[in-house]
Order: C-alpha cells, then sequence, then structure tokens
C-alpha cells in the first residue's frame, strides 16, 4: 500500500472512532488502580520488614499500638503516593494519546496507532513479587542493624553507668536518699511555717514595705536602719509572729526530706515546697535583721542559725534546681549573718553552733546531687517517651506520643547520646573548682563534634542539646558558695577569738585550735584563706575563678570579663558597727553589690 493510502486509513480509522480519550483515560485509570493497589501493597511490605528487623532488638512498646498506628500511616501515604501517581498516569496517557490521534489525522504521524504487545498480568505478578520480596528482605536487614547498633550502644551505656554508680537511675535514686523520721524532719516544720504565710509574700502591692526590704537589702551591714523604715518591718514580722516562731524552731533540724511525686512528664513534677521555703528563709532573713537592729545579738544569731536550718530542710533532693534553691537560702543566711555581726556582739555559745552550722552547709555536695538527679531526670524523660509513657501538654487535654518502632529506634539513640552526654559530665572531677569550671566549659561543645560536625552533631544528640540545664552555671554559683560559706565559717571564729583574748588574731593560724582545730581551705587554689586587715574590719576571703588575688572584691557583673570574684566575708571593729545612718547618705553597699536571695552583700 502506497504511503499516502496509509495515511488516509489512519486518518480514516481516528474519524470513525468517536471516544479515543474516553477509552484511553479508562485504560489509564485501571492501570492506575492497579499501580494504587501494587504501590501501596510494596510500601506496606517494605515498610513492615524494616520495622519489623527494628522490632527485632528496641522492641513494641506500648503494646503494639504504636506499630499499629505505623501500619495505618503507611497505608494512608503509600495510598495517597501511588493514587497520586495513577491519576497523572492516566491524564498523561490520555493527553499523549489523544495528541498522537490528532496528529495523525492531520497526517503528520504515518500510520496507524501502534498495539502494544501485552504481557500475561500473572508475569508481572510475579515479576513485581520477586522485587518486592527482595526489598523486603534488604529492608528488614537494615532495620535488623540498625536497631542493634542502637540498642546495643544504649545497653552498653546503661552498664557502665550500672557498673560506676549502681544507683543511678531515678527510681533507685531517690529510693536510695537519707531515711529522716518525721521527728527530725525540718521539713514538715519548713511547711508548718509557710502554712502561716500569706499567698505571695511579701506583698507587692504594699510598696512602703517593699521600700523598707529594700532599703535594708542596699544599707552597708554596720549602718542601722532609720526609724521609720524599722518601724514598717517590724509591724509586718508582728502580723507574721505565729509563721515566725515555728520557723525560728528550724535552728534545731539539721536534716529534711520532702518526697516529690514525680509526674507523667518528668520536668513538669511540681516542686512548691521550694518556693515556700524560700518564703520561710526571707522571713526569718528579716527577722534576724531587726532583732539585730534592736539589739539582740543572740537572737539574730539564732534566727540565721533557723535560716540555714531552712537550707537543710532541703536535704538531698537529687534535682538540680533544688540544690540550686538551697545554695540561694545559704546566700540569704550568709546576708543574715553579715548584718548580725556588723551590729554588734553576740555570746560565744551562740557563736560556736553557727560555726560549725557554716563549716557543715559548706561540706554539703550541692554540685554532685544536682548534677546525678539531672541525669536521672533526664534519664527518665527519654525512656518515658520512647515507652510510650510521656504525656505532652501542649493542648489544655493534652496529647500522648503513640511510639511506633522507628520513633522508639529514635529514642533508644537518644538515650545513647544523652546517657554518654550525662555520664561525661559527672566524671568530671568536682575539685579544683578552677579545673572543674574549665573542664565544663570545654564539655559540651567537645561532645557534640563528636557527635558529628556542625549542626549535625547538635541534631543528631536533639534532647542532650535542647535539654541540658547551664550546668557550667550553676557549677559556678555553687563552688561560689561554698567558698563564701567557708570564709564566713572563719570570720565568725576569728569573732570568737576576740571575745576570748580581746584582740584580733594575727592570721587564720593564729586562731586559738580550740576555737577553730582545722581552717577550712580555699576550694579554688586548696591553700588557706587569705586575711586582709584594712579600714577597721578584717577580711577572710577566698581567691576566685579568675585565679588572682582580687583583696576580697567580687563585683558579679565583671565575672565574665575576668573582674574581681573573691568569695569572702568580713567583720567589723566593735566601735564602728551598728553607726546610725549619716544623714543625706544614701543607702549603698560599700562594694556596689547589692544582697539579694541568690547572694549577699559583701559589705
Amino acid at each position: 500500500m502506497s504511503e499516502p493510502a496509509a495515511n488516509a486509513e489512519g486518518a480514516k480509522a481516528g474519524e470513525g472512532d468517536s471516544s479515543p480519550t474516553l477509552r484511553r483515560l479508562w485504560r489509564g485509570a485501571v492501570g492506575g488502580g492497579l499501580g494504587v493497589v501494587a504501590v501501596t501493597l510494596f510500601v506496606l511490605l517494605v515498610g513492615l520488614a524494616a520495622s519489623a528487623g527494628v522490632a527485632c532488638f528496641s522492641g513494641v512498646p506500648d503494646g503494639g499500638r504504636g506499630l499499629l498506628d505505623f501500619v495505618l500511616r503507611t497505608l494512608l501515604w503509600g495510598g495517597l503516593m501511588a493514587t497520586y501517581l495513577a491519576i497523572l498516569g492516566a491524564v498523561g496517557n490520555a493527553i499523549v494519546g489523544g495528541l498522537a490521534a490528532r496528529l495523525r489525522r492531520r497526517g503528520e504521524i504515518a500510520g496507524p496507532e501502534p498495539e502494544i504487545p501485552g504481557r500475561s498480568w500473572r508475569a508481572w505478578a510475579r515479576r513485581l513479587l520477586g522485587v518486592a520480596a527482595a526489598t523486603a528482605v534488604v529492608a528488614f536487614l537494615a532495620g535488623a542493624y540498625l536497631g542493634h547498633e542502637v540498642e546495643s550502644r544504649w545497653r552498653t551505656l546503661a552498664a557502665e553507668a550500672d557498673a560506676v554508680d549502681p544507683g543511678w537511675r531515678l527510681d533507685r535514686l531517690l529510693a536510695d536518699r537519707e531515711p529522716v523520721p518525721v521527728a527530725d524532719n525540718g521539713a514538715i516544720v519548713a511547711a508548718q511555717a509557710a502554712a502561716g504565710l500569706p499567698d505571695d509574700w511579701p506583698p507587692a502591692e504594699d510598696r512602703r514595705l517593699q521600700d523598707a526590704f529594700e532599703i535594708l537589702s542596699d544599707l552597708p551591714v554596720k549602718e542601722r536602719l532609720d526609724v521609720e523604715d524599722a518601724a514598717v518591718i517590724d509591724a509586718e514580722l508582728q502580723k507574721l509572729a505565729g509563721a515566725l516562731a515555728i520557723a525560728r524552731r528550724l535552728a534545731d533540724y539539721d536534716r529534711g526530706r520532702t518526697d516529690p511525686a514525680i509526674g507523667l512528664d518528668v520536668f513538669e513534677t511540681p516542686l512548691p515546697h521550694l518556693q515556700s521555703t524560700r518564703g520561710v528563709a526571707r522571713l526569718l532573713k528579716y527577722d534576724a535583721a531587726m532583732r539585730a537592729h534592736r539589739g539582740d545579738a543572740d537572737g539574730a544569731i539564732a534566727s540565721c542559725l533557723a535560716v540555714l536550718g531552712a537550707a537543710r530542710s532541703i536535704g538531698d533532693e537529687p534535682m538540680l534546681i533544688s540544690q540550686l534553691v538551697r545554695s540561694a537560702i545559704d546566700a540569704a543566711a550568709e546576708a543574715a549573718v553579715r548584718r548580725a555581726l556588723g551590729q554588734g556582739e553576740a555570746g560565744d555559745a551562740v557563736l560556736a553552733r553557727l560555726q560549725d552550722a557554716l563549716l557543715r552547709e559548706a561540706r554539703h555536695p550541692f554540685i554532685e546531687q544536682g548534677e546525678r538527679g539531672e541525669r536521672a531526670m533526664l534519664m527518665e524523660f527519654v525512656v518515658r517517651m520512647g515507652d510510650g509513657r510521656m504525656r505532652g501538654t501542649s493542648t489544655e487535654e493534652g496529647f500522648r506520643v503513640i511510639p511506633d518502632p522507628w520513633f522508639k529506634l529514635w529514642m533508644d539513640h537518644q538515650a545513647a547520646v544523652t546517657l554518654e552526654h550525662m555520664n561525661e559530665l559527672i566524671a568530671i572531677p568536682t575539685a579544683p573548682p578552677s579545673e572543674h569550671l574549665r573542664d565544663l566549659a570545654a564539655w559540651a561543645p567537645a561532645f557534640f563534634r563528636r557527635v558529628g560536625p556542625g549542626r549535625l552533631g547538635r541534631a543528631l544528640a536533639t534532647i542532650p542539646f535542647h535539654m541540658t540545664p547551664a550546668v557550667d552555671k550553676a557549677a559556678l554559683a555553687m563552688h561560689q558558695r561554698r567558698a563564701s560559706l567557708g570564709a564566713l565559717a572563719i570570720v565568725v571564729a576569728i569573732e570568737r577569738q576576740r571575745l576570748k583574748t580581746g584582740a584580733w588574731p594575727e592570721s587564720i593560724d593564729a586562731i586559738d585550735p580550740a576555737i577553730l582545730p582545722q581552717p577550712p581551705l580555699d576550694p579554688f587554689t586548696g591553700e588557706p584563706y587569705r586575711m586582709l586587715r584594712d579600714e577597721g574590719r578584717i577580711r577572710v576571703y577566698a581567691v576566685g575563678p579568675n585565679g588572682e588575688d582580687d583583696d576580697g572584691d567580687d563585683v558579679p557583673d565583671l565575672w565574665s570579663s575576668g573582674g574581681p570574684d573573691d568569695a569572702g566575708a568580713e567583720v567589723w571593729d566593735v566601735d564602728l558597727r551598728g553607726l546610725p545612718l549619716e544623714a543625706g547618705e544614701p543607702p549603698a553597699s560599700a562594694t556596689g553589690a547589692a544582697e539579694n536571695d541568690a547572694g549577699g552583700d559583701r559589705s
């Protein structure tokens, strides 16, 4: 047949076909429908095979509900993807076929529409099943490898932690706390005193009372409050006489324990006793100041001892925030002692009790307990997330994480890197403090660089990067607190030496061993504390983190730039104590550092 005749025949055949586009759409839709089923089953098979491999080692948490959720999600997304591809195939088949028919009618394509030889559906099915089976085997092996590697690393790190610190997990850490009988539990007394305080005491709306408190905080310790400010504070304390009487009993309690109920969200565990105990300590601090103002030096020191008792009532609570609050209450006690010593002379008996209490508190392992507790809390959080026990609170009703095998695998990986991260923290020696702070500064950056370069390291260690607290800042505050508590204990011993002999000792070594048998050492250097006699006072201080002798000066605003950061205390000549505020002189700290609940003035 000639070429023109063939073209004519092809055109005629095309004109005789009344609905070629519909037929092409139908054929594409049927093929696409089969593709939907095939692709969905393929994706589901591969996903389940990989998940089964992972689950062989990471387990199937939450009774398999996460696995069921994964299957349903795989069906949904696999079906949507396959449907999308089928629609594209059907529409593309219709468009391209229609364009080819139009070109044939115009004679631009020679010959009729070609027939594509078909294949038996059984042959296609066999090939598809073969490919799917091979892919599923590979996926299973890959999932099993990942699950084994992650689970093995997590279990190895946990075993190493068990060998070094058998009680590191949160349940053991809480169970192994020091038992405290009810009769000896200062936390109960602190709670009773707090119950006698109004909510949010002191009231922010009472501006006159707030002003009086601020003036007292900024006033140099050797200067007296004016009559009006003293009257305002005294009137407030009289309103709270019942709570104050209970709070002062804390001086006789050496221990305390509160058992917090760990919530499902772990880090949202309520700890109301911490804030209420700070309120009790603040009440006692003001009581000590007003007793010193009235000339009751022994009573003032007794209230200072009660502030230290409030700190001790927190006990060995294994949480970093708990130990930070204990340290902050110690700072309030230090401020109260400085003012009491700056206003008058207390007797040797009460000063001896104070000296002993300060030395014992300076030996308290703030940092060690805080770090161990933080590791336990963080690991409990990660494990609960992976097991499906964690409940979120992003909505009013909250949500529950349903872990599928892949989420469990990811959380097991996070558990491994988090435990490794925190084990390295615990392994850093806390003494001497200068080396501890240096190693803390290098710890986190070095760890993330090992996990992966740049942002990759932070992404692979999501939990440690985003949820590890600022341990370096907490450690700095706690080291400073230990140093200042030790210095204050020596100052009290110096005051006792003066009461006994009528003169200041020439050095710390000259203090009567019967008064101070073994002076504490500067924790930053491991050497004796420095002692400086100038301007009618004696300063005792530790060289701070900058390693330089700043003559006892401490300017917190300059710490980051290596400025003066000595930690110490001082005691004034008797004739300079309790001086009236000079007319027209604004109340200001001698060193420019205002006292607050997180730290005391050093004037």
